[in-house]
Formats: structure tokens, C-alpha cells, sequence
């Protein structure tokens, strides 16, 4: 995982970002599968779940935005997670 990193180049608040939404998709649409296959349950989990990944999402995507106006991802090809600005 850390060699995919290094090689993507791209800081930590858009990998959130990205795997915020992908879960958020993902759960959100499986939660719709179960709620439709008859657990009621899951209409609920899965509004939740998908409220909160969009949530992360947005306030990572902020962050991100804040951060190539500023100049901070400059050079972020070859360094770990530890060593990536936000």
C-alpha cells in the first residue's frame, strides 16, 4: 500500500477524499440492495453511513483545495503516508 502511495504523488486529504467516497458508494449501495431485499433496517444504517463518508469527503476536499491554492503539494512524488501534508 505504502509503494501505491509514494507512486500516486498526491496528499493525504485527497486519498481520504477518495476512499471516503468510495465507501460511501459502495456501503450506501449495498444498504439499498438489503433495504429493497426486505431489511428495513438498512434504509436507516445506510443514510447514516452515507451522510457521514460525504461529510468526510467534503471537509477532506476542502482541505485539499485550501492546500494547492497554497502551494503545500509541491514535490509529493516518493514519500510516505507519515511524511504527506494534509
Amino acid at each position: 500500500m505504502q509503494t501505491l502511495i509514494k507512486k500516486l504523488g498526491k496528499p493525504r486529504s485527497f486519498l481520504v477524499f477518495t476512499a471516503a467516497c468510495l465507501v460511501g458508494l459502495l456501503l450506501g449501495g449495498l444498504c439499498v440492495g438489503f433495504y429493497f431485499a426486505g431489511l428495513e433496517v438498512a434504509k436507516h444504517i445506510g443514510f447514516w453511513v452515507a451522510i457521514v463518508c460525504w461529510a468526510v469527503a467534503g471537509f477532506s476536499c476542502i482541505s485539499y483545495f485550501a492546500g494547492q491554492f497554497s502551494g503545500r503539494y509541491r514535490d509529493l512524488q516518493g514519500k510516505a503516508w507519515t511524511d504527506l501534508p494534509w
